[in-house]
């Protein structure tokens, strides 16, 4: 087909259909595998949920029911390769320590060590890192952290299994004694500063 005028030849209007055919499929494929991936990471799917209107139900949300698996509060550190390598490189950890899942990386987690930081120090508790990375990546993740850690490798996972760590960046607050007494809520990681606030007030209310 011509196009009057200037000679340029223009495909018919049906030649257009099969390419918005695969269009359409190549994009209801992306946004499958994007729900899909959300779905698998509490923190995403409840900021996904979010999006949707509001509807009636009686059944508890994702949230609620991974936290069903945490262990409960005042239980002694979990016995692991890792816990152990923890309490060796804390020694006494006089304040306690803040032990946060981080993941693989620093793009996949939830936690803001830089608006952790300064709060931390000021009252003196150790932070650690655990990762089932190998110990090389994470220190490279402390490298780009540029925020003093300890980095522990969990490579078989035992320790971040034993804490229900369901997402990168959920953090578990252990007493100078060891003993687990706060940890991170899947909605207090939606909402940016929540986890930061709750733990403050944890800590105003246990001096």
């Amino acid at each position: 087909m011509t196009k009057p005028g200037n000679g340029l030849a223009t495909p018919p209007p049906h030649a257009w259909r099969p390419r918005l055919r695969v269009l359409t499929f190549v994009f209801a494929a992306l946004l499958a595998a994007a729900i899909g991936a959300a779905h698998r990471d509490p923190v995403l799917w409840a900021r996904f949920m979010e999006l949707l209107p509001p509807r009636p139900t009686s059944r508890p949300d994702r949230g609620a029911d991974i936290e069903q698996l945490d262990p409960p509060l005042g239980i002694a550190m979990p016995d692991t390769d890792a816990t152990r390598e923890i309490r060796r490189r804390l020694g006494n950890a006089r304040h306690g320590c803040l032990v946060v899942a981080t993941g693989d990386c620093g793009s996949c987690m939830s936690f803001d060590f830089a608006a952790w930081s300064a709060f931390l120090r000021a009252r003196r508790i150790a932070v650690v890192g655990v990762s089932t990375a190998p110990q090389a990546r994470m220190q490279v993740f402390v490298q780009e952290l540029h925020v003093p850690i300890v980095a522990v490798s969990d490579l078989g996972g035992a320790a971040l299994g034993a804490l229900n760590a369901a997402w990168a960046g959920r953090a578990f607050y252990f007493s100078p004694s060891l003993r687990l007494r706060w940890r991170t809520s899947v909605q207090q990681s939606v909402v940016a500063g929540d986890d930061l606030r709750s733990f403050r007030r944890y800590l105003d209310g246990n001096r």
